[in-house]
């Protein structure tokens, strides 16, 4: 099956309307095209899903995260 969006933004979107769930955790880069984050902010407050960002330059920081705070969660890596 396949399913073709008009841009990018509504990929995004409806990908994450999919995968919305409480208390699953967002993680997305510091690196992204600007609307991105504020789509996944407003998934974040809708649905009560803690969100992280992270600078994708710094694995440490990464593996910390997941270590720490992730390792019993459902996560969403975007």
């Amino acid at each position: 099956d396949a399913f073709v969006c008009s841009s990018g933004m509504n990929a995004i979107y409806s990908a994450m309307a999919q995968l919305a769930a409480p208390d699953c955790h967002i993680v997305y880069s510091s690196e992204l095209y600007t609307d991105t984050p504020k789509v996944l902010k407003h998934f974040s407050q809708k649905f009560k899903m803690p969100l992280h960002c992270v600078d994708v330059r710094d694995s440490s920081s990464i593996l910390q995260l997941f270590k720490n705070e992730l390792s019993h969660s459902a996560v969403i890596l975007f």
